[in-house]
């Protein structure tokens, strides 16, 4: 019900989004890459747009699950979590175990 939503939306919505964001700019900057001009804004753009629409699905799911199957609505909203979190893997873990970009050591 409403305390569900509530609840899904301060940590799916909050926290989720907010350790996404921590650690994409955590790994830009200890990384020696500019934390204010990413290389490709438009992967950061899908990746946060995934996860907000994830915590947007979890937060509406049960408010309308009597037009929309519920589990559906589920299914798609933990598709999209994997998906943003996978994303941060792929694009950003290659910069976790690459030199710095700006031959600093670290």
């Amino acid at each position: 019900g409403l305390a569900s939503s509530a609840i899904h939306a301060l940590t799916v919505g909050g926290i989720g989004l907010t350790v996404l964001g921590m650690m994409t700019r955590v790994t830009l900057g200890h990384t020696g890459r500019d934390v204010r001009d990413p290389a490709h804004p438009g992967r950061l753009t899908l990746m946060f747009t995934a996860l907000l629409a994830c915590a947007v699905l979890r937060v509406v799911a049960p408010l309308i699950a009597e037009v929309v199957p519920y589990r559906s609505m589920i299914i798609a909203a933990q598709t999209l979590w994997i998906g943003a979190f996978g994303a941060f893997v792929l694009w950003f873990g290659p910069m976790l175990v690459a030199p710095r970009a700006d031959g600093k050591p670290g």
